[in-house]
């Protein structure tokens, strides 16, 4: 049986072993899914573990997704991109990861009718999440996206690294705080 988890702290909120078992289950899919709590100090051998003991795949959530992307051999373009990773697979012995926040988020939001073509779009937050749902957004072709959070400074950051990547391709940014 195919074994998967999260790891976050705190983690007791989580809906995702519910929610990826009930996938399986639809798809006939045998596997398993736990809740990871991690000491904030031990990330990097509490995911260890997991894997030494046969895990497959790993999603991360807060405070982790920065050591995430810290901790990685290999990243995805989109983590790259986002700084960012929520999800950690192991292959050929190296720790590789990925972020998913903006594709879900995207899917999300067509799948409910709405589109972001042309439209003003708001990302409230740029953390992990924030971070890794930009890219899937501006993929999306919007009139404009503000990036509202606490601190400007890290929705300058977004906007800085994202422009700078892109070639400034007629993405237009507006940061909020």
């Amino acid at each position: 049986m195919k074994k998967f988890a999260v790891i976050g702290n705190p983690i007791e909120q989580s809906k995702s072993p519910i929610i990826h078992q009930d996938f399986a289950k639809q798809f006939d899919i045998a596997l398993t899914y736990e809740k990871l709590l991690s000491p904030i100090s031990d990330f990097k051998p509490t995911i260890n573990s997991f894997f030494d003991a046969g895990g497959i795949g790993i999603n991360v959530t807060m405070p982790f997704k920065d050591e995430a992307f810290a901790s990685c051999d290999e990243l995805s373009p989109r983590a790259k991109l986002a700084e960012a990773v929520n999800t950690l697979t192991y292959k050929d012995g190296k720790l590789l990861g990925d972020t998913t926040d903006g594709e879900g988020v995207v899917r999300d939001l067509l799948f409910h009718g709405i589109e972001l073509k042309g439209r003003r779009v708001l990302l409230i937050g740029a953390g992990g999440a924030g971070k890794g749902s930009v890219a899937s957004i501006l993929d999306q072709q919007p009139k404009e996206l503000i990036i509202a959070n606490r601190t400007l400074s890290k929705a300058q950051h977004i906007v800085d690294k994202v422009l700078w990547c892109s070639g400034c391709r007629q993405r237009f940014f507006r940061t909020r705080w």
